[in-house]
């Protein structure tokens, strides 16, 4: 019999409430960031298409990302037309996508608000998570902390599938935790069919959240041998214990033959052991499900076929040689993936996850191996790519929160038990908080409740030194996007000064101009010291015979490439045009007097480091006369 009240489940309903609004205010402030311009370099791939479909095209052309998120957003934005026309908004598809295109304010808010709804609602799924592996406090805490994690606070702003991918991810695990606790054969089938299914839905909004199948086949494999919390020894027979034993024993006896017999036995079982549960035909069902999942959420992978072939190769050639020739950190892919979710949960909750890991680790139990298993080989295969971001960590991230969660509470009950004298009884106890037994459970927070008032009071004081640097730097980060991008500033500044007809050469991550009489000729990041700066003055200017301007963006100077003369031929180009050319107009991100703070290529779709030395959003601008 449980300790677990009607009212106690209440007030952690209630809780688990508020913590869903701190993380649904976190995602939705500041999300009209830039409108009607859009900066953010990828969003429009998926607003676009989503209009699209609306008209008819079904197929987005490009599939460097999967189109679930596209498709769902087009269903989304079905609702908005219909209701639209019953207002008399506009009378048919075709007027409606031109109003989107003459402003597309709303559309962005629409799709930015769904992105945020699904980050929010990931607390809730970690929720489950956390008290599955080990009581309701760590579901709570863990929560707390995904709703507070700056990263994915402030990646949920944006129209993109990272967030999304993140929930369906994570949802992948709750259903594995299922699974593996599972009571009947049948259960354990059908959740697994489920899973399946998810993680094709997963896969379909982000490529890489395929790896969301790997906690899912360790549940069936792990599936039905003792309670859920058991050893991962114990979940296959005792066999694994038995193959160990054996090695440590040839080793020991100088290759014994009977230690060589048993460890051959040992490994025998093991094999056939895992091999009936491959074959069995639920995971053959999982599998299809999976496979129809994907299919049904990208139906032009088939349809399609040479476009969405050519984009994979493109993506798995970009994971080998980089992107676009673009370095984008110094360091190797492991320690730029450390260092970005240092500052994405900050330093206090990456150190937490990580002694979390540890114990998860250390404890080989089945349910822990599950949590943790896909934020190691995540961070594992990312590392070893050059195609780096930082928002490819993101479906690791809720998994990180819940073990910093779980390393808080191991810690609050050990201090509380050191506390109150009661160390040898604690360490003799089951299911208690941070104690080995079966699972945290109820056990857990009657352990918790036991040692009142210095464990809730560690675990409040630890939650709130792991999770407040976060918080300040969410907060922080919607502060500065409500306010006036650099770039906006710069259009502003063109407008009032620049004469209609004039040049402008106008690189990539600069302000937005169309329509507004120019003759404006863009280029990519790396297209300026392509040519010399003469050739761009002499064609901008026909000559001499117009005025013309050059208006280079920070998101493309400052990119180092991997190729160590075309950066050295690059620099050598820019610091030419600031040895010749004199600015006429800067837009700077950061305070009048102030140290510019060092590029990181994350800056370019929102502001990320440094956020203090920051007082807006954007790049750095600079507006040079062409003569």
């Amino acid at each position: 019999m449980t300790d677990v009240t009607p009212r106690r489940d209440s007030r952690a309903v209630l809780l688990l409430g508020a913590i869903f609004v701190l993380a649904l205010v976190l995602r939705w402030w500041g999300n009209r960031f830039g409108l009607p311009a859009t900066y953010h370099p990828d969003e429009h791939q998926y607003v676009d298409a989503a209009v699209a479909a609306l008209g008819g095209d079904l197929n987005p052309g490009r599939f460097n990302n999967p189109t679930l998120l596209k498709y769902a957003l087009a269903l989304v934005y079905a609702v908005w037309y219909a209701v639209g026309r019953a207002a008399g908004a506009w009378p048919d598809v075709a007027a409606w996508q031109g109003a989107v295109a003459a402003d597309p304010t709303t559309a962005h808010v629409i799709a930015r608000g769904l992105v945020g709804v699904l980050g929010a609602g990931t607390c809730l799924v970690v929720a489950a998570i956390g008290r599955r592996l080990r009581d309701r406090t760590t579901g709570l805490l863990a929560a707390a902390f995904l709703a507070v994690a700056f990263m994915h606070a402030r990646d949920s702003h944006y129209a993109v599938n990272d967030v999304p991918a993140a929930l369906l991810t994570t949802l992948a695990v709750a259903i594995a935790l299922k699974v593996r606790a599972g009571t009947t054969d049948r259960d354990r089938a059908r959740d697994l069919v489920l899973g399946g299914a998810v993680v094709g839905l997963a896969a379909a909004t982000k490529y890489t959240a395929l790896v969301a199948a790997l906690p899912l086949g360790i549940a069936w494999l792990a599936a039905g041998d003792g309670d859920a919390g058991g050893t991962v020894d114990g979940t296959v027979d005792g066999t694994v214990g038995g193959a160990v034993d054996g090695a440590v024993d040839m080793a020991s006896e100088g290759g014994d033959g009977a230690a060589a017999r048993r460890l051959g036995l040992d490994a025998r079982r093991l094999a056939r052991r895992l091999a009936r549960r491959l074959i069995a035909l639920p995971v053959a069902l999982a599998a299809l499900a999976l496979v129809a999942a994907f299919l049904a959420a990208v139906p032009f992978a088939v349809l399609d076929w040479p476009a969405f072939r050519a984009d994979v190769v493109l993506l798995a050639t970009r994971g080998r040689e980089g992107f676009k020739g673009l370095q984008i950190d110094p360091a190797p892919g492991w320690i730029f993936y450390l260092k970005s979710l240092g500052w994405g949960l900050g330093w206090p909750m990456l150190g937490a996850s990580i002694v979390g890991i540890g114990l998860a680790l250390g404890r080989r139990r089945a349910d822990d191996v599950i949590v943790v298993v896909l934020p190691i080989v995540l961070w594992g295969y990312l590392g070893s790519q050059l195609n780096m971001f930082a928002r490819f960590m993101l479906p690791a991230v809720p998994l990180l929160c819940v073990v910093a969660a779980d390393a808080v509470v191991v810690g609050a009950g050990v201090v509380g038990r050191w506390r109150e004298g009661r160390w040898r009884e604690g360490r003799s106890s089951e299911g208690t908080v941070g104690g080995g037994g079966a699972r945290g459970g109820v056990g857990g927070d009657r352990a918790m409740r036991s040692h009142r008032p210095y464990a809730w009071g560690m675990v409040a004081m630890a939650g709130v030194v792991v999770g407040a640097p976060s918080l300040v730097a969410a907060v922080r980060h919607n502060v500065l996007l409500g306010r006036t991008d650099t770039r906006g500033m710069a259009r502003e500044w063109i407008v009032e000064h620049v004469p209609a007809g004039a040049a402008i050469v106008l690189q990539s991550g600069g302000p937005e101009l169309d329509g507004l009489g120019y003759e404006v000729e863009s280029v990519g990041t790396l297209e300026l010291p392509e040519r010399a700066l003469d050739d761009w003055i002499r064609d901008a200017t026909d000559g001499g015979r117009r005025p013309a301007f050059l208006v280079t963006s920070t998101f493309s100077t400052e990119r180092r490439l991997l190729d160590r003369e075309d950066d050295a031929a690059a620099r050598a180009w820019y610091a030419d045009v600031a040895g010749r050319l004199e600015p006429i107009a800067t837009f700077r991100t950061f305070a009048e007097g102030g140290a510019a703070p060092p590029f990181v290529f994350d800056q370019v779709y929102g502001p990320c480091t440094d956020l203090w030395r920051i007082d807006r959003p954007g790049p750095g601008v600079a507006i040079f006369p062409l003569r």
